[in-house]
């Protein structure tokens, strides 16, 4: 796409029990603010049916591309709990001064799969049957990425698989760096300097999504019971996907 990046179809990706996702169903993106019409027409020819939003109102633009869509859009927003990760967009100085570390990004990983009213909203929508679904966050790394990862767990992938996807936004990463370095032109002079000390924000590492499946791991004593206490699904409600969503 145009100004739409790290979007793709996780159909095709394959499972433990020899399906695969079947395709033109769930479409993981970056944000659509700016979406050229060339990209507004693509997106309609998904015949998305909802678009999940899992952003911060301060993320946001006043683009009303979701209004060109024509697609029920929902916005629901959660706090990645770790601190310096979360104020890094409100307070640029002197939070963008801060040293990002790997273990900030794993801690965010790690508080993701819980209680998150965003996640709930996805799961809910394919369980109702409300597919296609579009569901992004600003770059469409981390949240979109975790989001990604227990959806196909759900639909019984393996977690090389879950890896193999999660890792492809490798390919976007020095696109989301040169995207940052505009944004901090305030800063042109330390720019390099606060790029470096922000380098985990732009990266895709196993360590990361493997934190959020250590975590899910270590609080439920198995995925049945984590999808039924996050989400509401029962173990029927799994089946009935995976038979429906998979081929």
């Amino acid at each position: 796409m145009d100004r739409i990046i790290n979007i793709r179809d996780i159909g095709g990706v394959p499972l433990e029990n020899g399906r695969c996702v079947k395709r033109g169903l769930f479409f993981r993106s970056s944000a659509l603010d700016k979406a050229t019409q060339s990209d507004i027409a693509e997106l309609k020819s998904y015949n998305l049916k909802l678009i999940v939003d899992f952003r911060e109102e301060f993320e946001k633009s006043s683009n009303k591309v979701y209004t060109k869509l024509g697609v029920e859009y929902v916005n629901v927003p959660f706090i990645i709990d770790s601190a310096r990760i979360v104020t890094l967009h409100k307070k640029r100085t002197p939070s963008s001064l801060v040293q990002f570390v790997n273990e900030d990004m794993c801690i965010a990983y790690r508080n993701i799969p819980f209680s998150n009213p965003g996640y709930r909203t996805l799961f809910t929508a394919i369980k109702n049957n409300t597919v296609p679904v579009l569901y992004h966050c600003t770059v469409g790394k981390d949240r979109t990425g975790a989001a990604t990862g227990i959806l196909l767990k759900m639909l019984g992938a393996s977690y090389e698989a879950i890896l193999e996807d999660y890792m492809k936004t490798r390919a976007v990463e020095q696109q989301l760096k040169a995207d940052a370095r505009k944004k901090f032109w305030p800063l042109f002079f330390m720019r390099n300097y606060v790029m470096k000390r922000m380098e985990p924000l732009f990266l895709t590492e196993e360590s990361f999504i493997k934190s959020t499946f250590d975590a899910i791991e270590a609080k439920y004593p198995s995925y049945d019971e984590y999808f039924e206490c996050e989400f509401g699904l029962t173990k029927d409600d799994i089946a009935s996907m995976r038979e429906r969503y998979t081929e």
